[in-house]
């Protein structure tokens, strides 16, 4: 293999060259672009940043409007509630009892008094009354 030694070949220049005497002038050039008055329009006379601000100021005054429209969903009612919670063989007795409060445990407290006779005509009646029993 041929030994290749960078200081013995010619060297490429560089493309890119900055034109004669051009940084002689480059600071005044820059100083009196600086130095050019520059119009200023308040914000209140531009007519896009009124249409901006009207824009914001509906759009947050119907955030409070749809969160209502959406939060006004029918509750399900209680047979549709006692279905859910009997084919739900997760929840255990003591998970429905830790979500109720006094006032619904009150009114579960009713005395429901049933006499003999009725339950033994609702069990004669119905065919499948042993599976009833166990």
């Amino acid at each position: 293999m041929k030994n290749f030694k960078l200081d013995e070949h010619p060297k490429i220049g560089s493309g890119l060259r900055a034109p004669e005497g051009y940084f002689d002038n480059l600071s005044v050039s820059v100083m009196e672009q600086i130095n050019t008055d520059v119009k200023v329009i308040p914000l209140y006379r531009r007519p896009k940043m009124i249409w901006i601000a009207a824009a914001v100021l509906v759009g947050s005054l119907m955030v409070p409007l749809v969160q209502h429209r959406n939060n006004d969903q029918s509750q399900p009612d209680a047979v549709s509630i006692e279905n859910y919670l009997t084919y739900q063989t997760n929840i255990s007795d003591a998970d429905i009892a830790a979500l109720l409060d006094a006032e619904d445990l009150d009114k579960m407290d009713s005395e429901i008094s049933i006499d003999d006779k009725s339950i033994e005509e609702v069990l004669t009646s119905d065919s499948n009354f042993e599976n009833l029993i166990d």
